[in-house]
């Protein structure tokens, strides 16, 4: 039905954003979280190979896949060090992509999402924000806990260029801003202008990712400044 209807519209660009994306999620059910995010890539991918119109697919995947790094920042030739069920099933669709890839030579760019954040209540920054006006603790793996936030509307404005990047081999690229914001700083901003008090209860996760620490020149290169 996927590969159909790609070809009834004759579809060029596909931009696989589809996932279960949320972490503690995957902690609770990591098979579930396997099975949405690498069954739906490699549906995605063959549909986009029989289609026989795409031009180019864009998979969203995640910084995550990094795990611990022994340095900052790091560079899309780091090591998949991932070892959370998330983590994971973002490794897994990244080796089907480039699978597709290298076997049906279909162009493909893997990009590792850092924050995204917009005026939608699933992204990060509004999460919290939700939690400390609702007198919640907001949870924090680090202090302080780095991002590379990137607006939505911005990685509209940057996703031709993406498409157009897709390249043999693969190409893989981080895709984040340009500037490190913590959530202690977001959520220290919240505090002032609401007048609520910001709880951060510290929760220590074993060889997770520090999200601010992806290298961003790669991504500067075919987009431009964030």
């Amino acid at each position: 039905l996927l590969s159909e209807s790609l070809a009834r519209h004759e579809v060029e660009v596909v931009f696989h954003l589809a996932a279960q994306a949320i972490t503690s999620a995957a902690q609770r059910d990591p098979i579930g979280t396997l099975d949405t995010n690498i069954r739906g890539t490699w549906n995605v991918l063959e549909a986009s190979r029989r289609a026989g119109s795409v031009r180019a697919v864009v998979l969203a995947s995640s910084v995550k896949v990094y795990g611990a790094q022994p340095g900052l920042p790091f560079s899309e030739d780091a090591p998949l060090n991932g070892c959370q069920p998330y983590d994971a099933s973002k490794i897994g669709a990244e080796l089907i992509s480039s699978t597709y890839h290298r076997a049906y030579e279909l162009p493909v760019v893997i990009t590792r999402l850092n924050t995204i954040y917009g005026d939608g209540r699933m992204f990060l920054p509004m999460i919290n924000m939700a939690m400390i006006m609702t007198d919640r603790e907001v949870p924090a793996r680090w202090d302080p806990m780095p991002h590379m936030p990137i607006h939505a509307d911005e990685m509209c404005e940057q996703l031709e260029a993406m498409l157009n990047a897709a390249s043999f081999p693969a190409t893989i690229v981080n895709w984040g801003g340009d500037e490190i914001v913590t959530l202690q700083e977001w959520c220290a901003m919240v505090g002032e202008w609401s007048g609520k008090e910001v709880k951060i209860n510290m929760r220590p996760v074993p060889n997770a990712t520090r999200t601010g620490g992806s290298d961003q020149t790669k991504r500067r290169s075919i987009t431009g400044p964030s």
